[in-house]
């Protein structure tokens, strides 16, 4: 595997971060700028993030979310591996280059059976590892470089040696000071003590024999008790894992070939075609639903319009009238007005024309009544003359009458004198005033001398004479109680206003008949619509058109209306059409799909996806109970036709472990027999008692002897594994540990040579040299080329990338430099990724294998 892309989006200090990485990458940067964060990220999005007290270290310290993705390259294939913060590791997410989701368990079967752990010992190794090498003596070091390979040595090497100090403490063949030594010393001595004591030994020997021999009898037994007890353990286990061993084998039965177009892909295209058919779908029946209520809508607004449209012709003709009959009914309603006000006028003119049938006087009778009125004047003159002073009174009409002549005789002097126009105008005033003057003067010359009581006796008479004509004239013309003076200026005028005012009544009366009689002709030819409009005989006229206008208005509207429900008729129409064509092309897609997969309908699609499904299911199932289930479990298990078998064998087992606990019960019995005829034997007290001290001593000494052989097996054990393990990757590694160790030393060195239990090295000149011959520094070299070597040889198998953290950190620059050449070297083979804090390396590589980190 090759990562080829790294993308944090948070960890720890790193955010939004994107390396693309080489074959051979160097990961520089200074302490604290992040690379051992980087190196766990890496770590943690391959085998999840660690507990809850790891995971703290490395929570993003901003807003960010925690996780990221890799992108990587395994056989040619491009995967994306995506793990966000979350539960159990956190959410894995693993893509193909085109961002289509994969399985998660697609992950297991990348990293094969690298977990964290044979990673960590396998493919990675930091300045740590190596000071721990460094800081070890020249045995310890050639003991590691031994086994170098085997999975957690560390934790092996430490066992061992703590073993074998445990044990040193028990006993040591030259010993005097461990306990043992001196507890076998001690029962030399008390064994013979026992001798010496005892009168019936060969009895006693005797008996002590047989109870040895009863014991190891039930050692024996607890043996094949512990055997057995395994067994039954080991057949517990394969029944506990029958089950699956059972699924396997159905599983393995089954055929589980995988058709083409039933993946999960194919069936979210399916529900996309049938999310998209299922919403045209309601489209449409939304836009059925719609054009049937505007139809029903358009069909209950049309009654009147349909009427309008049947009597269209009249009703427009009718229409065009309206406002002007509305407008006649105005103007009669101000002809109302107008008679009341003529009518309120006449009444008011009425006496001051002398009654309601007084008649104007003719011009004779105008002349008639000036003529009296002048007489009834000068008589009245007359009176009041004679009533003062006849004399002056004659005298001072005489002086009048010439003044008066007088002032025509001046007026016509300036007229002359002024010309033009206003000649004529004076010379007429002048004659009039000189002619009124002449006549009076005359009229008074003419006037007899009476006595004066007869003359106010004629005056008297002669006024009566006048009114007596007057009344005359007034009961002809019908005047009532109106002054005589006044009957030839303001009667007049008044009998002229209020004749004016009843002529104006009597038209204002005649206008309104006429314009009542057009109106009720007009609304008479619309009875034909009274239904429609509403007219009724008690209608007022102007009540009855302004329901023919409201009706027309309600028409108007109604036709506006069904022009605009027409319209959206005609949309929604068109927009149902386009939804039955889009509707009709994804049938079609649809249908295309279920034909593409040799089926007839969306349910026998599902039915075939949920099978492919099972089958997947299966397959993945398959796959997990071949990786948790190993062959030696498998091959075990196909011994038996079915679980009752094994059943029957655990039963065996159980039976042959319980005869053994009754056997061991007997033999129990028969040591504790024998034991009593011992103790019998033993009444002496000194035999008794050195007998029981020789008793307890071969109890400690059997216990210590039992400690110090598990210690002993242990280790003996320990070296058989580390050999086995060494030895069994060392053909597999000797040539490439070899050409590595010749790069790091220079050429010094040129050969490793394997054997049982040791390794040596042989330098150029010829001379070879044990491990634990070469100098510290010498070992370090070795055993990183063993290292290199090893790992190399596990890439070939699972090949994951080697991450080194600032593993050459304690060497000069002659080794540094050799060692990069090494990593160059291996990253032909397989991805190299160094991080180091050391900025020598800046001139050491290429710019394109660096990445720094500020």
């Amino acid at each position: 595997m090759r990562i080829k892309k790294v993308e944090v989006s948070g960890f720890g200090k790193l955010h939004n971060l994107t390396l693309d990485f080489h074959e051979f990458q160097v990961i520089y940067g200074k302490n604290e700028a992040g690379k051992t964060t980087l190196l766990n990220f890496i770590k943690d999005v391959l085998f999840g993030f660690r507990d809850s007290r790891s995971k703290r270290d490395f929570t993003p310290k901003d807003d960010y979310k925690m996780g990221g993705r890799l992108i990587v390259e395994q056989d040619g294939t491009t995967y994306i591996i995506q793990r966000n913060e979350g539960k159990n590791g956190g959410k894995l997410t693993v893509f193909d280059e085109d961002e289509n989701q994969l399985p998660a368990g697609i992950l297991d079967r990348i990293l094969g059976p690298i977990n964290r752990d044979s990673y960590d010992n396998l493919f990675y190794f930091g300045n740590v590892s190596l000071n721990d090498i460094s800081r070890l003596n020249k045995e310890e070091l050639s003991k590691r470089i031994q086994r170098v390979g085997v999975v957690g040595i560390d934790s092996w090497i430490d066992l061992e040696n703590e073993n074998q100090e445990n044990g040193g403490k028990i006993y040591k063949p030259t010993g005097k000071k461990p306990e043992l030594n001196q507890l076998l010393v001690e029962r030399e001595r008390l064994n013979a003590k026992v001798h010496e004591a005892s009168n019936e030994y060969p009895k006693y020997r005797e008996l002590t024999i047989q109870a040895k021999k009863d014991e190891e009898k039930k050692r024996q037994n607890r043996i094949h008790r512990n055997e057995l007890s395994q067994q039954l353990s080991r057949v517990d286990q394969d029944l506990s894992s029958w089950d699956k061993y059972d699924q396997l084998k159905h599983l393995q039965n089954d055929d589980l070939d995988i058709k083409q177009g039933f993946a999960e892909s194919d069936f979210e295209k399916f529900q996309d075609i049938q999310n998209k058919l299922a919403n045209i779908q309601s489209e449409v029946q939304d836009d059925e639903q719609k054009i049937d209520r505007f139809k029903s809508q358009h069909r209950e607004s049309n009654d009147d319009l349909q009427f309008y449209n049947d009597n269209a012709d009249l009703i427009r003709s009718l229409e065009i009238e309206l406002d002007g009959q509305i407008q006649q009914v105005s103007r009669i309603e101000r002809l109302d007005h107008d008679i009341k006000s003529a009518q309120v006028r006449l009444s008011e003119d009425e006496p001051d024309a002398g009654g309601r049938e007084s008649v104007p006087f003719d011009d004779d009778e105008i002349d008639q009544i000036n003529h009296l009125m002048n007489e009834y004047q000068d008589v009245k003159e007359q009176m009041d003359y004679y009533a003062h002073s006849s004399s002056t009174t004659s005298n001072g009409d005489n002086t009048l009458s010439l003044v008066v002549g007088a002032t025509g005789l001046v007026l016509i002097g300036i007229g002359i004198f002024m010309g033009g126009l206003a000649i004529p105008i004076l010379a007429v005033i002048g004659l009039l005033c000189m002619g009124f003057g002449l006549y009076r003067y005359v009229q008074k010359s003419k006037q007899p001398v009476e006595n004066k009581d007869e003359k106010n006796n004629y005056f008297q008479t002669k006024l009566e004479q006048i009114d007596q004509m007057l009344d005359q004239m007034g009961e002809k013309h019908h005047i009532e109680n109106f002054p005589y003076n006044q009957w030839n200026d303001s009667l007049q005028k008044a009998m002229r206003r209020r004749d004016s005012d009843r002529d104006h009544l009597r038209d204002f009366v005649q206008s309104q008949k006429t314009m009542n009689e057009r109106v009720e002709s007009y609304l008479d030819r619309w009875n034909f619509a009274a239904s429609r409009t509403g007219l009724s005989d008690y209608d007022s006229e102007m009540v009855a058109l302004n329901k023919i206008k409201q009706f027309l208005s309600n028409v108007r509207d109604q036709k506006r209306k069904s022009e605009q429900i027409n319209h959206e008729l005609s949309y929604l129409t068109s927009n149902a059409d386009t939804h039955r064509a889009q509707m009709k092309d994804v049938n079609g897609r649809l249908n295309r799909f279920l034909r593409e997969r040799d089926v007839t309908n969306g349910t026998e699609f599902k039915k075939e996806y949920d099978e492919q499904r099972n089958t997947t299911e299966k397959s993945k199932r398959k796959e997990e109970l071949e990786y948790s289930l190993d062959q030696a479990l498998i091959e075990r298990l196909q011994k038996y036709d079915n679980i009752d078998q094994l059943k029957n064998v655990r039963h065996d087992l159980q039976e042959q472990i319980d005869q053994l606990d009754s056997d061991f019960a007997d033999q129990s019995d028969q040591v504790a027999q024998l034991n009593v005829q011992i103790k019998n034997m033993e009444r002496d007290g000194t035999l008794d008692s050195l007998t029981q001290e020789l008793a307890s001593m071969d109890t400690k000494i059997n216990e210590l002897v039992e400690k110090w052989l598990v210690y002993r097996l242990t280790n003996q054990w320990i070296e058989k594994v580390l050999d086995a393990a060494s030895s069994g990757r060392i053909p597999k590694v000797r040539k490439d540990a070899a050409k590595f160790f010749k790069t790091l030393t220079d050429g010094h060195y040129k050969k490793i040579d394997y054997n049982k239990k040791s390794i040596s090295v042989l330098s150029d000149d010829g001379i070879k040299f044990k491990v634990e011959e070469l100098s510290k520094g010498t070992m370090q070299q070795l055993y990183l080329s063993l290292v290199f070597a090893l790992t190399l040889a596990f890439s070939d198998e699972y090949p994951m990338p080697i991450m080194i953290d600032d593993g050459f950190v304690d060497f000069d620059h002659f080794r540094t430099d050799k060692a990069i050449d090494l990593m160059k070297e291996l990253a032909k083979s397989t991805q190299v990724v160094y991080f180091t804090a050391d900025d020598r390396i800046r001139s050491d590589v290429n710019d394109e294998n660096l990445i720094e980190l500020k």
